[in-house]
């Protein structure tokens, strides 16, 4: 089940795991560009919104960025399929984190790419990328590490 407390959120229900809120406002890459200049701690996501684990990112991202105190930018990904190609994203959904407009690197031991975080992801992982990407802020670091159990 792909809403287990352990891969998502607790207590949400297969269905609505999957629905879109239709409030959810999907952006260009451009426009994510433009906000993670005034953040100190963001995340652009690249989600395709018919894709049932690109919905369940969203709403992931959506419920613990906030708490974090991270921005969070959704764009459409198959609207900015030239600028995935550019960024060398091959898939989604595709998570880019960023420290005071500086993209940080992802070390994750099971994939080759150290720019970005392809594929599901866990909400305990998700939590531990966006606590390093704040950590980032007072140490000056430009890296934070996967799990190498988390879902790839």
């Amino acid at each position: 089940d792909l809403c287990s407390p352990s891969l998502s959120l607790a207590g949400v229900g297969y269905r609505e795991c999957l629905s879109m809120d239709e409030s959810v406002t999907f952006l260009t890459f451009s426009q994510a560009e433009a906000g993670i200049s005034s953040a100190e701690v963001a995340v652009i996501a690249f989600l395709q919104q018919w894709y049932g684990p690109c919905k369940l990112a969203a709403r992931q991202l959506l419920a613990a960025c906030p708490a974090h105190g991270i921005h969070v930018f959704l764009v459409d990904a198959d609207a900015e399929a030239k600028k995935m190609h550019q960024l060398g994203i091959c898939a989604s959904p595709a998570l880019l984190f960023f420290a005071r407009g500086q993209q940080l690197t992802v070390q994750r031991p099971e994939a080759d790419d150290a720019n970005k975080y392809v594929g599901s992801i866990s909400m305990t992982e998700l939590d531990s990328l966006l606590r390093q990407a704040q950590d980032c802020i007072q140490t000056g670091g430009t890296v934070i590490r996967a799990n190498a159990h988390a879902i790839p």
